[in-house]
């Protein structure tokens, strides 16, 4: 206690520098919690235009299949591995009783043909009544795919300006199974994958079933969903216990060169983060060693008197802490309150911020961020504060007295 009413008294007496280090601190914690915010809601939007455009949260497949990545175009599609009306009926029947939301998939290389323009595309094709795909898929013209119709295709942006087509007119797709004419009803990108090449195809089960030269009630792929994201390997678990000739896939080993992408952004925001805490910590550092000179004879006399060196390096500290935990929650408050007001407001973005944000962009805040930013935040500044901390005890009390 003796200690602590010491580091108070400093903090009140020396408010000016005390109010400075508070100021780094403050800002510090407010700029992570807002900048974490964005770049955990942007990276979150991108996974979940992944899992509802392509992966799902769990893949259910053949077990002879052995490919890794959703997205490979190099792959000869006629010679995937493929599931049965028979397999289909056990893989269902478990996810039934589990009541999982689940769709069939069929995946299938084609050259989409319009006129003399042609091109080479991944096609997936689902039930229509599936809505999933919409959730990621954001149309510039037309409609999304009929629950009732086949024959339809909703093409990416891509696709549109290379084979020079729009909604309404038909288009050829060719396999080394078969073919098809398909009309495109809607035109437009997976938010935020569109960037990574992720160039989506997508048409009904029956349709892409002809494509890949399957009989009805054969699909490539069960894709399985799961209310929450942090469920996903869990029911993996749960699944890959009871299917038996089946290979099982989360959706983080399926999203290939996207899910990089993804990590990308990841990386980003841990760089963001140690670099602001250093600049924070050299500051602190400063500060600190400017604390400790201009009270060299308060020091000095605490040592005449008996305090030892860790009592002097405990009173810095107990200043320190005392500071820091004051304005990393003022700033923690602040950032917190920033984040939630935003949270209400859509933010558009065009070409080419729209990419990367999506066309509208909500930012969202999770309380689980406050605890780890707090720890990082209290964690660099007490390190920073140990060495200028440490020269300030070690200081000669008679010098210190003298000068």
């Amino acid at each position: 206690m003796r200690l602590l009413s010491i580091a108070l008294k400093n903090i009140a007496g020396n408010w000016w520098r005390s109010l400075s280090l508070g100021l780094f601190v403050f800002l510090t914690s407010f700029i992570l919690i807002v900048f974490n915010s964005l770049f955990m809601t942007v990276t979150g939007n991108m996974q979940d235009a992944l899992i509802n455009s392509l992966t799902g949260h769990v893949q259910i497949r053949s077990e002879f299949t052995e490919e890794e990545d959703m997205l490979a175009m190099k792959t000869s599609w006629t010679e995937l591995h493929f599931s049965s009306c028979s397999d289909l009926e056990g893989i269902t029947a478990v996810l039934n009783s589990k009541r999982l939301d689940y769709t069939q998939r069929v995946r299938t290389n084609a050259t989409l043909i319009k006129g003399v323009e042609q091109d080479y595309a991944m096609i997936i094709g689902h039930d229509p009544k599936e809505a999933h795909y919409r959730l990621a898929f954001g149309l510039e013209q037309g409609r999304y795919l009929s629950p009732s119709a086949t024959g339809e295709v909703v093409l990416a942006s891509y696709f549109a300006e290379q084979l020079q087509i729009s909604v309404g007119e038909t288009i050829q797709a060719v396999s080394e199974a078969g073919s098809v004419s398909l009309t495109v009803v809607g035109i437009g990108d997976v938010q935020m994958l569109s960037m990574f090449g992720y160039n989506a195809v997508f048409t009904d089960l029956e349709s892409a079933r002809v494509l890949a030269g399957y009989e009805s009630g054969e699909a490539t792929d069960v894709i399985v969903f799961v209310p929450e994201s942090d469920q996903t390997k869990e029911v993996f678990t749960q699944l890959d216990a009871e299917l038996q000739g089946v290979t099982l896939s989360v959706w983080e080993d399926m999203g290939g060169f996207v899910f990089n992408g993804i990590s990308v952004y990841q990386g980003m925001g841990f760089i963001f983060i140690l670099v602001l805490m250093v600049i924070v910590s050299i500051l602190i550092i400063n500060l600190v060693f400017m604390m400790g000179m201009e009270r060299r004879q308060e020091i000095g006399t605490l040592k005449a008197i008996g305090y030892s060196r860790k009592d002097i390096i405990q009173i810095f500290l107990g200043e320190i802490l005392i500071i820091a935990v004051a304005f990393c929650s003022l700033g923690i408050a602040a950032g917190s309150g920033l984040v939630l007001a935003l949270s209400n407001i859509g933010f558009e973005f065009g070409p080419p911020i729209d990419f990367m944000m999506g066309k509208v962009f909500y930012i969202q805040y999770d309380f689980k961020l406050i605890f780890p930013m707090a720890a990082i935040v209290l964690l660099f500044t007490l390190v920073a504060a140990l060495w200028p901390s440490w020269h300030a005890a070690t200081l000669d009390p008679v010098k210190t007295l003298r000068d």
